[in-house]
């Protein structure tokens, strides 16, 4: 069974407002150049796997008070987040609904059964996040959340367990990628999206499950390009159904482009 061509459009969609948000999120980071712990390069990662510990903090955002003190740009992370979590929620769904409509139910099912608690675990940590960051900002949330959240090792045990059930939901996305059946320059493309997403995978669940934080980061960056590549993926669904020749031909009949390609015959005196 064929799924709905709008389905491919929706996930193009909800990719695009993804990747758009998370270069909107890397602009407005301007945060101070700080060596951080375990190899990591990005101050948001290092925030969501540290302990319940203020030094630490200082450590990743700067001493608080401080005209270096990035714990205003942390919170605004975390607002532009809040947008993220339904942007990827509602993208992995419309994965699980093509999945769904070719007959591979247990891999949708299971896509569903992760990406909520996902969602939930990510809900989680943000908290915790602004549960260390309390007093360095206007944050509108109510104190008892705050202090729920804020157990343990959090925020770090909600960020494994995101990123365990992310890196888990990578690998049956793959299944909408390696389809033999597309044109061989659209099965390349979701070939490399597909690969891109096992990579991620496989490094960020060895980075969970051997607490090696740099392999983590590594399968997010690895993560982020598969989203890209998927983007152009679903995106082409409608233009590249046919194959990459027939896409052009498409392309060069389009009127913006026929007088380029239309070239006058023999017969034709060229000045008349």
């Amino acid at each position: 069974m064929n799924p709905n061509p709008k389905l491919y459009f929706y996930c193009a969609l909800f990719a695009f407002l993804a990747i758009g948000l998370g270069i909107i999120m890397g602009l407005v980071g301007d945060f101070g150049k700080r060596k951080l712990p375990d190899g990591l390069h990005s101050p948001v990662l290092a925030m969501e796997l540290i302990r319940y510990d203020g030094e630490d903090v200082s450590k990743i955002l700067g001493s608080a008070g401080d005209p270096g003190d990035d714990r205003p740009q942390m919170i605004r992370q975390i607002e532009l987040d809040w947008v993220l979590i339904v942007f990827y929620t509602i993208l992995f769904l419309f994965l699980s609904l093509i999945l769904y409509q070719r007959d591979n139910r247990r891999l949708a099912l299971f896509i569903r059964l992760l990406v909520i608690p996902a969602a939930v675990f990510d809900i989680l940590e943000n908290l915790a996040i602004l549960g260390l960051l309390r007093g360095s900002g206007d944050i509108a949330i109510p104190a008892v959340l705050l202090d729920m959240s804020s157990r343990d090792s959090a925020p770090r045990i909600w960020s494994l367990a995101k990123w365990a059930l992310i890196f888990l939901l990578l690998i049956p996305i793959t299944r909408i990628y390696m389809d033999k059946d597309l044109p061989i320059f659209r099965r390349s493309i979701g070939f490399i999206a597909g690969g891109l997403g096992l990579i991620a995978s496989i490094l960020g669940m060895c980075g969970v499950f051997f607490h090696t934080d740099s392999l983590i980061e590594m399968g997010a960056n690895f993560m982020a390009s598969s989203l890209l590549v998927g983007f152009v993926f679903f995106a082409t669904h409608s233009w590249l159904a046919d194959g990459l020749l027939p896409a052009l031909d498409r392309l060069a009949n389009q009127k913006f482009l026929r007088k380029l390609t239309t070239w006058p015959s023999d017969d034709e005196d060229p000045y008349h």
